[in-house]
């Protein structure tokens, strides 16, 4: 009885308070930097991120494979992954990796970086071995 009288009292302001909410976050996922600051913050997300890292890596991993079976080079392999990167936080994250294996680093060196998991980082190893 208590939440329905709550609820009739204050349904209106709860309801469109999160609308506005709701259009609001969705219009910042229009804009460049919003989409940054709302995919990283996804990223961190406890349940949520790991899901995104790992579906990103999936990802990852089947385009790598086909595109460095087709003939092209790590380098271009990895612009291409950064391009069809839905998140913006994954995205920068193998934009950075090409950026080091451009300078002379190795792919192992390029991938050690906080978003990507170990196991892929020493899979790298062991595949450069």
């Amino acid at each position: 009885m208590d939440f329905s009288a709550f609820m009739v009292d204050n349904g209106l302001v709860i309801f469109s308070t999160l609308g506005v909410g709701i259009f609001l976050i969705l219009a910042a996922y229009t804009t460049k930097k919003g989409k940054n600051v709302i995919d990283h913050v996804l990223i961190r997300t406890p349940i949520i991120g790991s899901s995104i890292k790992s579906s990103a890596i999936a990802q990852t991993g089947m385009t790598m494979a086909l595109l460095l079976r087709s003939g092209l080079t790590v380098l271009e392999t990895l612009k291409i992954i950064a391009h069809i990167m839905p998140n913006t936080a994954m995205a920068y994250c193998f934009t950075r990796a090409g950026e080091k294996i451009l300078s002379g680093q190795s792919l192992t060196v390029g991938l050690q970086q906080p978003l990507i998991p170990q196991m892929v980082q020493h899979m790298a190893a062991i595949g450069k071995k």
